[in-house]
Protein backbone atom coordinates (compact mmCIF):
# COMPACT_ATOMS: atom_id res chain seq x y z
CA UNK A 1 0.00 0.00 0.00
CA UNK A 2 3.13 2.14 0.65
CA UNK A 3 4.37 1.98 -2.31
CA UNK A 4 0.83 2.71 -4.54
CA UNK A 5 0.99 6.02 -2.56
CA UNK A 6 4.32 6.69 -3.07
CA UNK A 7 3.32 6.21 -6.87
CA UNK A 8 0.66 8.45 -6.84
CA UNK A 9 1.99 11.10 -5.19
CA UNK A 10 5.27 10.77 -7.96
CA UNK A 11 2.51 11.20 -10.51
CA UNK A 12 0.74 14.08 -9.11
CA UNK A 13 4.03 16.10 -8.85
CA UNK A 14 5.12 14.98 -11.81
CA UNK A 15 2.09 16.77 -13.37
CA UNK A 16 2.18 19.99 -11.08
CA UNK A 17 -0.48 18.93 -8.52
CA UNK A 18 0.19 17.73 -4.91
CA UNK A 19 -2.37 17.07 -3.79
CA UNK A 20 -2.97 19.52 -0.97
CA UNK A 21 0.71 18.23 0.32
CA UNK A 22 2.48 21.93 -0.29
CA UNK A 23 5.01 20.68 -2.41
CA UNK A 24 4.13 21.62 -5.66
CA UNK A 25 2.72 24.80 -7.21
CA UNK A 26 -0.07 25.79 -6.25
CA UNK A 27 -2.44 27.44 -8.78
CA UNK A 28 -2.88 31.05 -8.80
CA UNK A 29 0.44 31.77 -6.71
CA UNK A 30 1.99 35.06 -7.92
CA UNK A 31 5.18 33.38 -8.71
CA UNK A 32 3.31 31.27 -11.08
CA UNK A 33 2.85 34.67 -13.40
CA UNK A 34 6.62 35.15 -13.80
CA UNK A 35 6.86 31.92 -15.33
CA UNK A 36 4.05 31.79 -18.45
CA UNK A 37 2.79 28.56 -19.88
CA UNK A 38 -0.05 28.36 -22.60
CA UNK A 39 -1.80 25.40 -21.19
CA UNK A 40 -1.94 23.07 -18.72
CA UNK A 41 -3.29 19.71 -19.20
CA UNK A 42 -4.99 17.30 -17.38
CA UNK A 43 -6.12 14.07 -16.90
CA UNK A 44 -4.54 11.81 -14.56
CA UNK A 45 -5.79 8.33 -15.60
CA UNK A 46 -8.33 7.67 -18.25
CA UNK A 47 -10.65 10.34 -17.24
CA UNK A 48 -11.16 13.30 -19.44
CA UNK A 49 -11.45 17.09 -18.06
CA UNK A 50 -15.21 18.17 -17.29
CA UNK A 51 -14.46 21.99 -18.38
CA UNK A 52 -11.81 24.11 -19.40
CA UNK A 53 -10.76 27.71 -18.23
CA UNK A 54 -9.92 30.33 -21.18
CA UNK A 55 -7.61 32.82 -19.24
CA UNK A 56 -7.16 35.99 -20.59
CA UNK A 57 -3.87 38.77 -20.51
CA UNK A 58 -6.08 40.95 -18.54
CA UNK A 59 -6.88 38.17 -15.79
CA UNK A 60 -10.29 37.94 -17.17
CA UNK A 61 -11.28 34.27 -17.56
CA UNK A 62 -14.13 31.99 -19.05
CA UNK A 63 -14.76 28.66 -18.03
CA UNK A 64 -17.25 26.01 -20.60
CA UNK A 65 -17.76 22.56 -20.01
CA UNK A 66 -16.38 20.00 -22.56
CA UNK A 67 -20.17 18.35 -22.40
CA UNK A 68 -20.80 22.27 -24.51
CA UNK A 69 -17.65 21.44 -27.17
CA UNK A 70 -19.26 20.92 -30.95
CA UNK A 71 -16.06 21.38 -32.50
CA UNK A 72 -12.43 22.13 -32.97
CA UNK A 73 -11.47 23.66 -36.63
CA UNK A 74 -8.09 25.14 -37.94
CA UNK A 75 -6.40 25.19 -41.16
CA UNK A 76 -3.28 25.56 -39.29
CA UNK A 77 -3.43 24.00 -36.03
CA UNK A 78 0.11 25.39 -35.17
CA UNK A 79 -1.20 29.27 -35.59
CA UNK A 80 -4.72 28.52 -33.80
CA UNK A 81 -8.02 27.39 -33.64
CA UNK A 82 -11.85 27.85 -33.27
CA UNK A 83 -13.56 26.10 -30.22
CA UNK A 84 -17.59 25.96 -30.92
CA UNK A 85 -19.45 25.39 -27.53
CA UNK A 86 -23.31 25.48 -27.51
CA UNK A 87 -23.41 29.12 -27.33
CA UNK A 88 -20.14 30.59 -27.59
CA UNK A 89 -16.95 30.46 -30.61
CA UNK A 90 -13.99 30.64 -28.76
CA UNK A 91 -11.03 31.64 -31.16
CA UNK A 92 -7.22 31.09 -30.27
CA UNK A 93 -4.15 32.25 -31.97
CA UNK A 94 -1.01 32.24 -31.28
CA UNK A 95 2.08 29.91 -32.42
CA UNK A 96 3.13 26.33 -31.72
CA UNK A 97 -0.63 25.49 -30.77
CA UNK A 98 -0.64 21.71 -32.30
CA UNK A 99 -0.53 20.04 -28.77
CA UNK A 100 -3.26 22.33 -27.41
CA UNK A 101 -5.42 21.32 -30.55
CA UNK A 102 -5.13 17.68 -29.85
CA UNK A 103 -5.22 18.69 -25.99
CA UNK A 104 -8.45 19.81 -26.33
CA UNK A 105 -9.98 17.79 -28.92
CA UNK A 106 -9.26 15.06 -26.53
CA UNK A 107 -10.73 16.82 -23.87
CA UNK A 108 -7.38 16.96 -21.92
CA UNK A 109 -6.69 20.99 -21.75
CA UNK A 110 -7.47 22.35 -18.17
CA UNK A 111 -6.64 25.57 -19.12
CA UNK A 112 -5.58 27.45 -21.45
CA UNK A 113 -4.38 31.18 -20.71
CA UNK A 114 -3.02 34.51 -23.23
CA UNK A 115 0.36 35.98 -22.90
CA UNK A 116 1.08 39.41 -21.66
CA UNK A 117 2.79 41.58 -24.19
CA UNK A 118 5.68 41.40 -23.06
CA UNK A 119 5.93 37.25 -22.15
CA UNK A 120 4.92 37.04 -26.17
CA UNK A 121 8.77 38.26 -26.35
CA UNK A 122 10.84 36.10 -23.81
CA UNK A 123 9.29 32.90 -25.15
CA UNK A 124 11.53 30.72 -27.35
CA UNK A 125 10.52 30.27 -31.14
CA UNK A 126 9.60 26.88 -30.25
CA UNK A 127 7.50 26.90 -26.88
CA UNK A 128 3.62 27.40 -27.35
CA UNK A 129 2.08 31.23 -27.14
CA UNK A 130 -1.36 31.97 -26.82
CA UNK A 131 -1.17 35.65 -28.45
CA UNK A 132 -5.06 36.07 -28.11
CA UNK A 133 -8.44 34.73 -27.52
CA UNK A 134 -10.81 35.82 -28.15
CA UNK A 135 -15.04 35.03 -27.33
CA UNK A 136 -18.02 35.38 -29.99
CA UNK A 137 -21.53 35.23 -28.96
CA UNK A 138 -23.73 33.00 -31.31
CA UNK A 139 -27.12 34.21 -29.89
Amino acid sequence: MGGEQNGILSILEKHGRDGGLGKGPARGDEDAEAEYTAFAKGRIGVHPQMSIIFRKADGSAKGFAYAHLYSVESNNPAAGFIAEFTQTKVTVSGRNLEPLFAYLCQHRAAEVREAERNQLFEMAGDEPVVESIAFRSLE
